[in-house]
């Protein structure tokens, strides 16, 4: 039991990923239910030393009930395994959305990211003035790279939202940079970038 839950342990990368994962709640559901059969182990091996034999009707069902909790404990403890061998690990699938907030002129430009695991992303960008207040822009273009791999061209096209959204690929884990050129029109053009976390197992 002690290797198989190392082996599980090694899955999640990073931390985050226990509770943010099916592999990683499935585990934590496991863990739980091993605790809760390795207790009623011991409270039924301290009942049975106790009343050995049993006096009475009362304390034989009471023996009854907790083996049988014990017996269905255990069952689901190999359930939910079976269920957690199925999952794809957590290093695997492990990529959160974030947003990143970066200076645009006297605003700010709000980048979100979905995901940022390796692979296929979803950069959308809106923009916001000193006071919160939406700001539309006449065109953005960008770019996407690491400090090993070029930037890409990051084509935005505006949603009906007045976001601006482009479709990349980060192949590799690493820190990624979006670099963004804002053309707010009347030659007003401000140049801006952020760096977020892309997870890969």
């Amino acid at each position: 039991m002690v290797t198989g839950e190392y082996q599980a342990w090694r899955q999640l990368d990073p931390l985050q990923s226990l509770t943010s994962t099916s592999y990683g709640v499935t585990l934590l559901l496991k863990l739980a239910l091993v605790a809760v059969a390795l207790a009623a182990a011991f409270a039924s091996n301290r009942l049975l030393v106790r009343l050995e034999p049993p006096q009475g009707p009362v304390e034989r069902r009471r023996v009854r009930i907790i083996v049988s909790a014990e017996a269905a404990v255990t069952l689901a403890v190999v359930v939910v395994t079976t269920v957690l061998v199925a999952l794809p690990p957590a290093r695997t699938t492990y990529g959160p959305p974030t947003t990143l907030t970066a200076a645009a002129g006297s605003g700010t430009a709000q980048i979100a990211i979905d995901s940022t695991h390796a692979g296929p992303q979803t950069i959308t960008v809106t923009l916001e003035g000193p006071s919160g207040s939406p700001v539309s822009a006449h065109g953005m273009t960008g770019t996407l790279g690491t400090t090993t791999v070029a930037g890409v061209a990051l084509h935005f096209e505006r949603s009906a939202t007045r976001a601006w959204v482009a479709h990349a690929i980060a192949p590799v884990a690493g820190d990624w940079t979006v670099q963004l050129s804002i053309d707010l029109g009347g030659g007003e053009r401000y140049a801006t970038s952020a760096t977020y976390r892309v997870w890969s197992g």
